[in-house]
């Protein structure tokens, strides 16, 4: 049976050794997502910029005390010393709900935008590509735009989703109807 763990402050849990530290995240990753702290409601990250729900994306999946604030930050307006002095429940309530989102937002990216690259694509080697993970959409945007990378960042994440979709379904459509005009051997 798991040892009843204290609420202590995020603070203090990052200041315990590494074991003690793992058990407390053991336990506590499995609380149940909430969306707010202290009345505080959490912003959905769909409403956030693009470039922030890279950081955040980058935050979840490793995570230290820099980035772990920098997200608080986003999504709740929460300064790191605020963040520092929460207790480890209502911290991992929220970051699991922030996780939850993340994982909600890659699912949807992952049904609407991914798709089977042609063979010879594949051959060439497209798949090198998927290792600059955001940047691949931020410069497509970019060219298509005529602007940086940067200011595609700073776009609503929600509208810069809907862009790719829109291109995605637009760019099958065209594949649909070259192969149409192809004639049949």
């Amino acid at each position: 049976m798991p040892k009843q763990l204290k609420n202590i402050s995020i603070k203090k849990l990052f200041n315990l050794p590494f074991h003690e530290f793992e058990n407390y995240h053991n336990q506590l990753r499995y609380l149940l997502p909430k969306d707010s702290i202290n009345k505080i409601q959490g912003k959905q990250l769909t409403s956030l910029t693009f470039g922030d729900v890279i950081t955040i994306r980058k935050g979840i999946n490793s995570p230290d005390i820099d980035k772990l604030t920098n997200m608080f930050r986003l999504v709740f307006g929460m300064k790191p010393r605020k963040v520092m002095s929460l207790k480890t429940v209502q911290f991992y309530q929220a970051f699991n709900w922030i996780k939850e989102q993340i994982e909600l937002i890659t699912k949807r990216e992952n049904k609407k935008l991914s798709s089977e690259p042609e063979p010879k694509l594949k051959m060439a080697g497209i798949d090198e590509l998927n290792r600059f993970g955001e940047l691949n959409t931020l410069k497509a945007l970019a060219v298509l735009f005529s602007t940086k990378p940067q200011e595609i960042a700073k776009w609503n994440y929600s509208f810069v989703f809907s862009l790719v979709w829109q291109e995605k379904i637009s760019n099958d459509i065209n594949k649909k109807y070259m192969k149409l005009l192809t004639p049949k051997k």
